[in-house]
């Protein structure tokens, strides 16, 4: 679960971490390019910061660390 989205400051993603796995999660562009990496998460939350974003449209991976998706979505930057 994402939320707020569409954003301007930042987002929290939320997922089930029981056993506090690690997990890292990549923020993508349209095109598919990665343009922010998160790793080392341990808890079942994380933080989206704005950062250099433009406003437009972007893609999550979240992915344990043997690289099997978890969770996986958009998300809209707005201003």
């Amino acid at each position: 679960m994402v939320y707020p989205n569409p954003f301007s400051d930042f987002a929290l993603l939320e997922f089930s971490n029981p056993s506090n796995e690690i997990f890292t999660l990549g923020i993508y562009d349209v095109n598919g390019k990665l343009i922010n990496e998160i790793s080392g998460i341990t808890s079942g939350r994380v933080q989206i910061n704005r950062k250099n974003l433009q406003a437009g449209m972007y893609f999550y991976m979240l992915r344990n660390t043997d690289g099997k998706r978890i969770a996986r979505g958009k998300l809209l930057v707005v201003n």
